[in-house]
């Protein structure tokens, strides 16, 4: 049993590709009295990659008639982690129950360890925070004296799990980093009895502190995790597909930078940064089709649309990134990062905060993701391409987007008398989007404030130069009254 437990790490550390050779060991459940290891490896293959049907059939050869006590202990974890799996947490608390059972009466320690920790995971998923501290104490008890990095393993991060649903974030910092570097040392990938959905969020919080990136990125990878609400504004998320509009048009496959230019490349990119400019959501493919081909008929602009769909999809590696469903297109948001929808999540976050009343830790908050903001958004949306509406219309969109987002702190910073930062943020942002009128206005009240005409002049001139006539000319009465007749 103890070597099962080393050699099980071992088999699993290549994710998919392990979990799939592991499944190939059986087939259908062995006859009463075979090797029980290869079926035991198989069924966790199977939970791994989530194929819970298969795992439920293959379980039924662990409890036959003549099962002794560690098959039986082994079906009912099992069991445990396959219901935890479709959460049905009720009936996975009566499956570990079982299993702890057994073990306790075949008295190996290290797997009556495996067992509470089982047992305190599930509890974990009740927000039962008492009990879940008591089996992890009773596994640590077990190990004591023992060599088993595997199991302090998954005990270290099942406390960082259950810190996390008890909001407990210094306690559940600590055992993350303790956990995730043992996870390195030893390069585990195998996690018995947890679910995509409760490590996603430990991932996401180790990436955002900087703990063991490495390491996190490539469990990410092997577990193929993709969080219910995908994680936008973690940068280090490894995400296959990354795809960047604001300013330059980057697309990066697996960290590799794609060239954009090529024999049969220009259209498929056509198209991507269309569905973008149309919002990359739900889009219809004949209004895709009938943009990119205005000069023929429809049949023939959605054949050519429907091609170039197609080589898209080759190009980009990834027949799962372009969804189409009842005739509409969308860039998935699970398997490919967008700048623009990074953007968006941020400056919805800043604004629901600069709604709330003004505090210390709001005002620290917003600075922070305004930075964060800034960092994502590069330049104006596809800056380097031909004016098309769709593009104006989005650039327009994104713009304002920037606006809102911040005007709110450089005024924090105006009403707290800082006018040297809140020249910076303006600055900034005016760096990215040339032909932000409002923010040539603050940044204007701002310099009188300072004194500082030159630097007014300047920002004036640029204002005049950057938007286009019938802007400046509607913003000219608002400039004038910032400036009064200081500048005279």
């Amino acid at each position: 049993m103890l070597a099962m437990l080393r050699t099980a790490p071992a088999v699993f550390s290549g994710g998919e590709d392990g979990c799939r050779q592991a499944v190939e060991l059986v087939d259908e459940p062995p006859p009463p009295g075979a090797d029980i290891w290869p079926l035991v490896m198989a069924i966790v293959g199977h939970l791994e990659l989530g194929n819970t049907e298969r795992a439920e059939a293959l379980l039924d050869g662990l409890q036959q008639p003549r099962s002794g006590r560690l098959e039986l202990c082994l079906a009912h974890y099992l069991a445990g982690w396959l219901e935890l799996l479709r959460n049905n947490p009720d009936k996975a608390f009566l499956q570990q129950k079982a299993a702890l059972v057994y073990a306790v009466e075949i008295g190996i320690p290290v797997l009556e360890a495996m067992c509470h920790l089982a047992l305190a995971l599930t509890l974990v998923h009740w927000h039962d925070a008492q009990q879940s501290a008591a089996h992890i104490d009773q596994a640590r008890q077990r190990l004591q004296g023992l060599r088993a990095p595997f199991v302090e393993f998954l005990g270290t991060l099942v406390n960082a799990f259950r810190d996390y649903i008890v909001q407990r974030p210094a306690e559940r910092d600590r055992h993350l980093q303790a956990a995730l570097r043992i996870g390195r040392e030893h390069g585990y990938t195998l996690l018995p009895g947890w679910t995509p959905q409760m490590l996603a969020p430990i991932c996401i919080r180790a990436l955002q502190a900087g703990y063991e990136t490495g390491y996190v990125r490539s469990l990410i990878r092997a577990k193929n995790l993709r969080p219910a609400e995908p994680p936008l504004r973690v940068v280090a998320w490894p995400w296959r597909l990354r795809i960047s509009t604001l300013g330059t048009f980057d697309i990066v496959v697996d960290d590799v930078p794609l060239v954009s230019s090529g024999k049969g490349r220009n259209k498929p990119l056509e198209l991507l940064k269309t569905l973008i400019g149309l919002g990359g959501e739900s889009v219809s493919a004949m209004q895709i089709a009938t943009i990119l081909w205005p000069n023929v008929d429809e049949e023939y602009a959605f054949k050519n649309y429907t091609i170039n769909l197609h080589r898209l999809r080759k190009l980009l590696g990834d027949d799962g990134a372009l969804i189409q469903r009842e005739g509409r297109l969308s860039l998935d948001p699970a398997s490919a990062w967008l700048d623009c929808r990074a953007v968006l999540a941020t400056a919805k976050e800043i604004e629901q905060l600069s709604r709330a009343a003004r505090e210390q830790k709001q005002s620290t908050r917003i600075i922070a993701l305004a930075a964060e903001l800034l960092a994502v958004y590069r330049g104006t949306f596809l800056a380097d391409e031909a004016d098309s509406t769709v593009y104006q219309q989005q650039r327009q969109r994104m713009r304002e987007v920037l606006q809102q987002s911040i005007l709110p702190l450089g005024r924090y910073w105006e009403e707290a008398g800082e006018w040297e930062r809140a020249v910076d943020i303006y600055r900034q942002a005016l760096k990215r989007e040339r032909t932000a009128g409002p923010l040539y206005v603050q940044l204007l009240a701002c310099y009188r404030r300072l004194d500082r005409r030159a630097d007014a002049l300047a920002a004036y001139e640029a204002c005049r130069v950057n938007l286009d006539p019938q802007q400046f000319e509607r913003l000219f009465g608002v400039l004038e009254k910032a400036l009064g007749d200081w500048l005279q």
